[in-house]
């Protein structure tokens, strides 16, 4: 598990804190909804463990994330990101900042059937030229959609090879970014 819970000087964290919240409605942060300040964030983890984070913003749209990133470098704000809260430790005294907890819901699947012209050999003598069917299939899915909703879904789809997904817990943007996996097949 990774511990969250990052050291940050509090002169700094107050004069950031200050300026950011001069700058930016309490309930605003350049657009997007501030879901909550002072939130627990054991509400948030698989463990239901840890203190509070500063601010929590729990980001739908790409452009709610680009919004948060931009206001977090502006105004020099630590910003931790998480996703659905497994595999994290928050420590008692919390995360200074911003915490982003990205909540991409989008599945999109494109299934293309194509047509292919394959000859095959049945024998040595003879060859016939037959047509195939082969679908392309493109997943398109958002960094917060869970493992098992998505591997749920695809098995509905008749998509195979994901699977060994169905039992790990945490959304696919968690599975990437920390190379997750089971059954000896990983993301």
């Amino acid at each position: 598990a990774e511990v969250l819970g990052k050291a940050y000087p509090e002169d700094q964290m107050i004069y950031s804190w200050k300026k950011l919240m001069q700058n930016h409605p309490h309930d605003s942060i350049c657009g997007c909804s501030v879901d909550e300040v002072n939130e627990e964030m054991k509400k948030h983890t698989s463990f239901k463990i840890g203190g509070c984070a500063d601010i929590l913003v729990i980001a739908q749209k790409v452009d709610e994330i680009k919004h948060v990133l931009k206001i977090a470098k502006e105004f020099n704000v630590p910003l931790t990101i998480i996703g659905n809260g497994t595999n994290i430790l928050v420590k008692d005294n919390g995360i200074r900042g911003i915490v982003l907890k990205i909540d991409l819901q989008n599945i999109k699947i494109q299934k293309e059937k194509q047509d292919v012209e394959m000859q095959v050999c049945y024998d040595k003598v003879a060859e016939e030229e037959e047509v195939y069917n082969y679908k392309n299939v493109i997943v398109d899915v958002g960094a917060g959609v869970k493992l098992a909703l998505l591997a749920q879904k695809l098995l509905k789809e008749e998509i195979e090879g994901f699977e060994f997904a169905s039992g790990i817990p945490g959304t696919i943007g968690g599975a990437i970014r920390m190379n997750a996996g089971a059954h000896r097949r990983r993301i």
